[in-house]
């Protein structure tokens, strides 16, 4: 009888923990980006790491700034590409604009693909824009 027992509390927690797990996958498919939880602090620091001179620190705040949508950091991003003189530092933040989807920052990456002096630099932010444009996000610039 307790055998019997115990296999039935088993099945009804296995049960219930399937539930849970696919009620909380379901829930957060459809859960927008949303950035507001980041502390002013934390956005500070971002900025001020776009603009540092150590190249580590600098490239990994570009790629947060996109991987985490902190739309705040597109001044800080625009004025670096203006100012940056490492091609691959300017791809990643053409890529972190794009990421980001902000009208002024993707006039900047279509300004970069026409008059950049770098080839690389041009053709990537060239691809960029273009993929930009055919989404469904497109502001049409250039055309």
């Amino acid at each position: 009888m307790t055998r019997t027992k115990n296999s039935f509390v088993k099945k009804v927690v296995l049960v219930l923990t399937a539930a849970f797990v696919l009620a909380e996958s379901a829930n957060s498919q459809n859960q927008t980006i949303d950035n507001s939880g980041f502390k002013p602090n934390a956005v500070k620091s971002l900025i001020t790491g776009i603009s540092s001179s150590n190249e580590g620190l600098k490239r990994d705040c570009i790629y947060f700034t996109a991987k985490y949508y902190v739309k705040e950091t597109v001044d800080a991003l625009t004025a670096q590409m203006k100012a940056e003189k490492n091609p691959r530092n300017r791809v990643l933040i053409a890529f972190a604009l794009y990421q980001l989807g902000v009208d002024d920052g993707i006039k900047v990456v279509y300004n970069t693909a026409l008059k950049d002096d770098d080839a690389q630099v041009r053709r990537m932010c060239a691809a960029l824009y273009s993929e930009y444009k055919n989404s469904s996000h497109s502001v049409g610039l250039g055309k």
